[in-house]
């Protein structure tokens, strides 16, 4: 008989420690989908934030080789108006992107440069102005005319170098010399 008792004593026991356990259970279950809902609210917040950084990188490679032509059309209409000479017009055109291929250039685009000057020595000293100006090489004398005593105009060509490519969210600063 004492053995029955000592059983049933501790059948009871076990049975209250059972009950305890499963009730700390749902209370902490409870809680758990309580944080759950609570931290829902904000997933549109996360999924802004990660759209946000997923565009920054898109456009760090899509504007990498980016280039900065009112910085480059101002330094060279700059350069020219310090030596006498008025830059016209400027036409660009810029080479296909050679990625996939072996060959190696040093510039990425050609320009087109048309003004007036007051003498031949005013445009020889525009060409070098030009030539001076970060991210413009190659600058060449392709035609001149004397329209009058007082008015030349010119015609040049002239490269884009490849250093000048940056955008404004890589890691290459713009700007002109």
């Amino acid at each position: 008989m004492l053995v029955v008792l000592v059983m049933g004593g501790w059948y009871l026991l076990a049975d209250k420690e059972r009950d305890l356990a499963a009730s700390d259970l749902a209370s902490v279950t409870g809680q758990v989908d309580d944080a759950r809902k609570a931290a829902r609210t904000y997933d549109e917040v996360t999924d802004v934030i990660n759209e946000r950084d997923q565009i920054v990188a898109d456009l760090k490679v899509a504007t990498a080789k980016d280039l900065p032509w009112y910085t480059l059309f101002d330094a060279m209409r700059s350069a020219a108006s310090k030596k006498g000479g008025t830059l016209t017009d400027v036409a660009a055109t810029l080479t296909e992107d050679t990625a996939g291929s072996t060959a190696t250039s040093d510039t990425v685009g050609t320009l087109q440069i048309s003004g007036t000057a007051k003498d031949k020595a005013t445009v020889a000293n525009v060409v070098d102005a030009l030539a001076g100006v970060k991210g413009v090489d190659n600058v060449y004398l392709t035609a001149t005319t004397a329209e009058d005593d007082s008015t030349w105009t010119f015609t040049l060509t002239a490269a884009v170098a490849k250093d000048y490519l940056c955008g404004r969210f890589s890691t290459t600063t713009c700007g002109s010399k």
